[in-house]
């Protein structure tokens, strides 16, 4: 699972856009569809998935050691995620 997640990190990163700064770091966003988008703290690397401004799941954070918290969606944020980076 943590090579899945580090996979998700950087398609966030190269794909997405910082939108605020905060203490330790940044908000990433990536926009999968009209009101779903992935959150990454850049900090702990810590990612939610979003619809609106509502919090779908947590899919977890690598700050000193991997912790996954939804498998199953972490490989359809992926999924997405990897498909948005071909159009």
């Amino acid at each position: 699972m943590g090579k899945l997640h580090h996979r998700l990190v950087r398609l966030i990163r190269h794909l997405g856009y910082m939108y605020a700064s905060k203490r330790h770091g940044g908000w990433y966003r990536l926009n999968l569809y009209d009101d779903v988008w992935l959150q990454m703290d850049s900090w702990n690397r810590g990612i939610w998935l979003k619809r609106g401004d509502e919090t779908i799941t947590y899919l977890g954070m690598d700050f000193g050691g991997y912790e996954c918290r939804d498998k199953i969606m972490l490989k359809w944020s992926l999924a997405h995620a990897q498909l948005f980076s071909l159009t």
